[in-house]
């Protein structure tokens, strides 16, 4: 028996698929399949951009980022898998809307302000993603404990994993429930980025498999077991990645019935080509280049008198750079001390070094050197700190 590994590039020699890199990617070869020019199957892959999802994600020409397309496309396929989703078992659509206000059991949910945190039979799953009332407690921060039959919502607060409150999530509403799912794939280290790569397979059976029983794990199997001991079956593996196909086809034409926003995975730390990124407008005639707009609006508030340093690390921590963290880097001088003549060598160096950073999404702090202001204080008391 041999492992070998499958590598699959485009006609310029770009690596399209790894499989040494990936956790499915080994190929079985024996002795009858050498023979036969066949391989045992441990891992396929699709040719095509819609398969492979080549890491380096872009805007389409339909302005969808194809890594936001990938991560829904991947919610819409494991909501079929758990029965809250647009297909039924026999491929049926229905209505996905419904699930957002449905428990286990059908049980209709009349408030959504939170998760109804009742047993419904012998189960509390509710909403689009089956989410459990201890999963519930823990995503805002309490402290589980498994008792060998249940797991215990414990008086004790956690701030590490208290999502809800780091990512404004306030209710159960449906773009709640979506982010809240997000929250549960951000927990699993790596399951995001793998999806955004494209590497569905894996990320199915490595991550989604813990979070979700109608995921598989090995083979069509699901990672947990049955009350007899026996592995539960789970969607086929060959379904979850004809479904997830089909998502990301209407994904990437701006078809969802998700409730998230355009740009979301910025909120929830991803660089991807998130609204941040989005080009604004045709290139600029003056300067020869496109414009970026990294704006948004509820990520400013509003600055109390002599408060502009705290309102500038206010504005940075809801763009997600920790309180306090920043250090100052690159400062570049680009004027004398004058403030009436620019350095043209490092006034360039500090534009480039902008226009690099706010192409990639990222809002900078700039200050303004005190000796440049002292005789006009007085006149215009202009602040000394401001945000690009």
């Amino acid at each position: 028996m041999h492992i070998v590994y499958v590598v699959v590039k485009d006609k310029h020699k770009n690596i399209l698929y790894n499989g040494a890199k990936i956790a499915t990617g080994p190929l079985v070869i024996t002795k009858k399949s050498a023979i036969l020019k066949l391989a045992e199957y441990k891992s396929a892959v699709m040719v095509g951009s819609a398969a492979t999802g080549k890491g380096n994600s872009k805007v389409n020409k339909n302005g969808v980022c194809e890594g936001e397309a990938r991560v829904r496309a991947f919610m819409r396929m494991l909501r079929v898998g758990e029965g809250t989703g647009e297909l039924d078992k026999n491929g049926i659509k229905k209505d996905p809307q419904i699930e957002y206000s449905t428990a286990f059991g059908g049980n209709k949910i009349n408030d959504l302000s939170t998760h109804p945190m009742k047993v419904y039979g012998w189960s509390s799953a509710a909403g689009a993603y089956q989410i459990m009332q201890y999963t519930y407690a823990w995503l805002g921060g309490s402290k589980l404990e498994w008792t060998g039959e249940y797991f215990k919502i414990l008086n004790i607060y956690e701030v590490e994993h208290d999502y809800r409150k780091k990512y404004k999530i306030y209710d159960y509403k449906p773009e709640s429930q979506d982010k809240l799912c997000i929250c549960l794939m951000k927990d699993k280290k790596g399951f995001i980025e793998m999806i955004i790569e494209g590497q569905i397979e894996g990320s199915i059976r490595n991550y989604g498999s813990f979070i979700w029983a109608s995921l598989p794990h090995t083979g069509d199997n699901s990672r947990y077991k049955n009350n007899k001991g026996e592995l539960q079956p789970a969607t086929p593996m060959k379904t979850c990645i004809e479904h997830y196909n089909i998502f990301l086809e209407e994904e990437l034409r701006a078809v969802s019935n998700l409730h998230l926003k355009k740009g979301f995975l910025s909120e929830f730390g991803y660089k991807c080509c998130s609204e941040n990124n989005l080009i604004q407008g045709e290139i600029c005639k003056q300067c020869k280049d496109y414009h970026y707009d990294v704006a948004k609006n509820k990520n400013w508030v509003h600055q109390k008198p002599s408060e502009c340093w705290q309102t500038s690390i206010d504005i940075l921590t809801n763009y997600g750079l920790k309180n306090n963290s920043g250090y100052a880097e690159n400062r570049i001088i680009m004027a004398d001390q004058t403030g009436s003549t620019l350095i043209p060598k490092d006034t360039k160096i500090a534009l480039d070094y902008l226009d690099k950073q706010l192409k990639l999404g990222n809002p900078v702090i700039v200050g303004l050197d005190d000796n440049l202001r002292r005789q006009l204080i007085i006149l215009i008391k202009p602040q000394n700190i401001f945000l690009l």
